[in-house]
């Protein structure tokens, strides 16, 4: 954990139960309502699909909450993002038999059951290591770029999570990034923007520029230029707002 008030400091988060094990390509997100943290998936020689919860108000513990009934089949670069609203972590594409299209919902109540959803609309073509962020103002999951059969996509889709779960394609803005993978989103409530950092191109090589895609309509990219030190070119990176 690294605090982020007065100077950064980091410190080891002592557990008091044994932890998931290793793995790569996992989601992470937090469960406000319950203060914990919730991973899904991953790669660690095979793809898995077990789902681990560590509680930080319980002398952080970690607690294996993989339900009972069939779910989601093993995946790794799949997105998920938090539907307050219903009280679900909701899970899309991925690398993995039969996953990189679906959509998965699980309940973060005490149930922990997974269901799969079916929207109506048209789906995004199947993808990795995409980014996905939630839009609270409109009630949507927003998924950006991503990777199928050697190629990657520069697209954003929205997934609006009311009683009809509809995917569309948010019109393409020009000016934008280019076509990525493995970059960070996040986003920024105050200015309702999606913000991305870093990648890795078509061309194998990474990147450290910022962009920020407005949410309302209509959508338009807009390139961030900060001051200071800047992090280096890195793909696979790690952002929270």
């Amino acid at each position: 954990a690294l605090a982020l008030s007065g100077s950064p400091t980091w410190r080891l988060v002592a557990t008091n139960d044994s932890p998931p094990p290793g793995r790569r390509e996992h989601t992470a997100v937090f469960d406000s309502m319950r203060d914990r943290l919730v991973i899904f998936g991953g790669y660690n020689g095979a793809r898995i699909n077990d789902v681990w919860a560590l509680n930080f108000s319980y002398a952080s513990s970690w607690a294996d909450i993989t339900p009972s009934e069939s779910g989601p089949t093993g995946r790794s670069g799949h997105s998920a993002i938090v539907d307050p609203a219903q009280d679900r972590m909701v899970v899309f594409g991925g690398d993995g038999a039969s996953t990189s299209t679906s959509t998965w919902a699980l309940s973060l109540d005490g149930t922990s059951a997974w269901r799969l959803l079916s929207p109506l609309g048209t789906a995004p073509a199947s993808r990795r290591e995409h980014g996905a962020v939630y839009d609270p103002l409109r009630n949507r999951m927003i998924i950006l770029a991503g990777r199928a059969s050697g190629s990657n996509f520069g697209d954003a889709w929205a997934l609006s999570l009311d009683t009809a779960l509809t995917w569309s394609e948010l019109p393409p803005p020009s000016g934008g990034p280019t076509a990525r993978i493995f970059h960070a989103a996040v986003n920024d409530p105050v200015r309702n923007e999606m913000v991305i950092f870093g990648a890795r191109d078509n061309a194998n090589l990474y990147s450290n520029d910022v962009w920020a895609l407005r949410l309302s309509r209509p959508p338009v990219w807009r390139k961030i230029v900060a001051s200071g030190d800047q992090p280096s070119p890195r793909r696979q990176v790690a952002a929270i707002y």
